[in-house]
């Protein structure tokens, strides 16, 4: 198993899997992800529930390793943080689910970084701001 953080703006996967356990009482969340992506290309993890999405995301982002394959992932920074005019001054526990969801994408958003992982971005929001935002980043794909 290795993992790689890489320069250039790309996702590669070759062989990736992950395995949840010990021995026999071990369980395959993922086996055997070949995946690519070039800088600016976009893609989208579609799937059922429970047939490793998050834990794709999570490999990803860093937040747990493959337990075989390899997977390089690039670099970059965040240091812009975006205000919201009449909401600068309030705390996370002082806005609406739907408002700290919509901040926590504008600022994603807003670093303008070489990778953005998104695990059901529009979850958290209303059906009409879920659909609008829908719309709207159907214009990226």
């Amino acid at each position: 198993m290795t993992v790689v953080a890489v320069s250039a703006p790309a996702v590669s996967l070759e062989g990736v899997s992950k395995r949840h356990g010990v021995g026999n009482a071990s369980a395959a969340a993922l086996q055997d992800i070949c995946l690519n992506n070039a800088a600016g290309e976009l893609g989208c993890i579609v799937g059922a529930s429970g047939c490793g999405k998050t834990t794709l995301l999570n490999l990803l982002a860093g937040l747990d390793t493959p337990s075989a394959g390899t997977l390089q992932v690039s670099t970059g920074s965040a240091e812009d943080q975006p205000i919201f005019a009449g909401f600068a001054r309030k705390f996370p526990h002082e806005l609406s689910s739907g408002m700290r969801q919509r901040v926590a994408l504008a600022r994603a958003l807003a670093q303008n970084a070489q990778l953005l992982l998104m695990d059901e971005p529009f979850d958290a929001l209303d059906a009409i701001s879920r659909d609008l935002l829908h719309d709207d980043s159907s214009d990226f794909g």
